[in-house]
């Protein structure tokens, strides 16, 4: 998939909202300021620069070029695992509590308003 032509204009919001100056950014990535200017005026992609400008600005590589989120998918397959175990654990404390009740049920004198034999 090709970027859609607004990179440029995403990445100097990101810029501003990070903050950053044009010469402080490239700075950080170890290039010029004609680079950045040329990056954010759409002459050309960061295709070269895009995990370090993703890092320093705190945005995916995919909003970066396309304005959208890409799920990584390692970071969903972790979620889920969390999520999984928690539920595994809810599921186990369930299932305790439920033989509880059923022990104290069954240890109780009726329930149903009828008298009970010891009276």
């Amino acid at each position: 998939m090709e970027p859609d032509g607004l990179t440029g204009t995403r990445l100097a919001a990101a810029r501003k909202e990070a903050h950053l100056s044009q010469r402080t950014l490239a700075a950080e990535l170890g290039v010029s300021v004609r680079t950045i200017q040329n990056y954010e005026a759409g002459r050309f992609v960061p295709y070269r620069h895009l995990d370090a400008l993703s890092r320093v600005l705190g945005r995916s590589p995919s909003w970066l070029l396309y304005g959208r989120e890409q799920p990584d998918t390692d970071l969903l397959l972790a979620s889920v695992r969390e999520q999984r175990a928690r539920l595994l654990q809810n599921l186990e404390r369930l299932r305790e509590l439920g033989e509880q009740l059923v022990d104290n049920v069954s240890r109780s004198p009726a329930l149903d308003g009828s008298p009970s034999d010891d009276q």
